[in-house]
């Protein structure tokens, strides 16, 4: 048990640090591992398998706190030999007990008043999608839980269980409380309330960025590049606006017609063009008070999507260029634009990627949408008032900045911005991504 204390009171000790509220944009992705994250997991690994269950999850849970800081919480129950968890992941919180024999996690989701015919097959139907955890009922409470012996749930495998509950409670608590008015939300304190100003702001853009697609559909008579268009519209709400809850189940719904129901050889891009109209027009009939119930702030520790390296996210970005050619050579600039902002949209929603690249994209995200930025609270100044034109001298500022931030880890690193084009928003945002997608940033 000494390696048991010796982490307990390095948890123990280790301070609450808490950062200034940032403006949150995107999901939560998968991280880089540092090597005390990796070290962690492999004593946990190695733990289990000398028989010390719970001295391998007790480091199995110091690598769950560096990865999600204050979103984990731990306490152990010397007397009883138990060690006690608490894993916020977005609007639900995921506990569970632990001792050297078993394993019991658990999840509330919703409270009811009643239970009906309806709802009960809806929960037993949803349990076949599950691999490990099932949905019970207890004392007016539905709940996704898991019980198991210790010695049949290694560490790694009760990571893909944890995963497993805390993702599917706290994508379907919104839903289920839309869908059955008898059921009431719980756990609505881990939701972080946005600033009144951001909210109102993405509101509006949100809006705004809806209408912007359907006005450049009407603009063009080629179906698959009207796709592109509201893909990326849905795309940029995903992660500039970053919704929650029902919003955000909406906004997945509708990239999933395209995601299951494009099909290149039928040519059904009409089709699938009409149904997400359709989709994203409801979502605009909405009001400003139902909206801004899915506009707010949480935090995680399960990432909702992979990490990708950076040369192959190079990759996808350079077979993406033949889209923003094809419109330059047809003088269609302002389509151009949008299929830069669709590069950079698809890889933001559907992978994560190195800090560095993050923060030099966000450079790019902030001179194409500088309006939105501002109400946001950026003061960037990154476009000329004159002349409405990228400012150069600010923005190459902004990229040695970032660049320098990095410097110590990316030694070689460096970001021509003599190359770039701060003619037009069109010129910016292609040699920007050309540069972007050039550099040598390893894995």
């Amino acid at each position: 048990m000494s390696f048991l204390s010796y982490i307990f009171d390095r948890v123990s000790d280790k301070p609450h640090t808490r950062r200034r509220p940032e403006i949150k944009f995107g999901r939560f992705a998968e991280p880089e591992e540092t090597e005390e994250m990796i070290t962690m997991r492999n004593t946990s690994d190695h733990l289990y398998k000398t028989g010390d269950y719970l001295g391998a999850y007790v480091s199995f849970f110091e690598y769950m706190r560096m990865q999600g800081g204050p979103a984990v919480e731990i306490t152990f129950d010397a007397e009883t030999q138990t060690l006690y968890f608490d894993i916020i992941q977005g609007s639900k919180i995921v506990k569970g007990a632990i001792t050297a024999g078993q394993v019991f996690t658990w999840a509330d989701i919703a409270e009811f008043d009643t239970l009906d015919v309806a709802l009960m097959r809806f929960l037993l139907t949803q349990n076949t999608n599950f691999a490990y955890c099932k949905y019970a009922i207890y004392d007016n409470t539905i709940a996704l839980l898991q019980r198991c012996p210790t010695q049949d749930m290694s560490p790694e495998a009760f990571n893909e269980m944890l995963s497993e509950i805390a993702i599917s409670a706290d994508s379907i608590d919104d839903i289920l409380v839309e869908q059955f008015p008898h059921l009431h939300a719980i756990n609505t304190e881990n939701i972080i309330p946005l600033p009144e100003t951001e909210k109102t702001a993405k509101i509006k853009y949100m809006r705004k960025w809806i209408q912007d697609a359907k006005t450049q559909v009407q603009s063009t008579s080629d179906d698959p590049t009207r796709t592109y268009i509201i893909l990326t519209a849905i795309f940029k709400i995903l992660y500039l606006i970053s919704p929650e809850g029902s919003l955000l189940h909406r906004f997945k719904q509708i990239y999933t017609i395209y995601a299951t129901g494009y099909n290149p050889e039928e040519r059904n891009s009409p089709e699938i063009n009409f149904k997400m109209l359709a989709e994203l027009d409801e979502i605009l009939q909405k009001s400003d008070e139902e909206i801004g119930v899915s506009i707010y702030k949480v935090r995680a520790v399960f990432p909702e999507i992979s990490y990708m390296s950076f040369p192959e996210m190079a990759e996808s970005f350079n077979t993406h260029f033949r889209l923003i050619d094809t419109c330059l050579d047809s003088n269609r600039y302002d389509i151009a634009l949008t299929m830069c902002e669709y590069t950079a949209g698809l890889n933001h929603v559907h992978h994560g990627m190195p800090p560095i690249a993050q923060d030099l994209l966000l450079i790019m995200w902030r001179v194409l949408n500088s309006d939105y930025f501002t109400e946001l609270g950026f003061d960037d100044g990154f476009i000329t008032e004159s002349t409405q034109t990228p400012a150069a001298i600010k923005i190459s500022h902004e990229i040695e900045s970032t660049i320098k931030k990095y410097s110590k880890k990316y030694p070689t690193l460096a970001f021509n911005t003599a190359d770039l084009d701060f003619g037009t928003l069109t010129g910016f945002a292609y040699t920007f991504l050309k540069e972007f997608a050039e550099l040598e940033i390893p894995d």
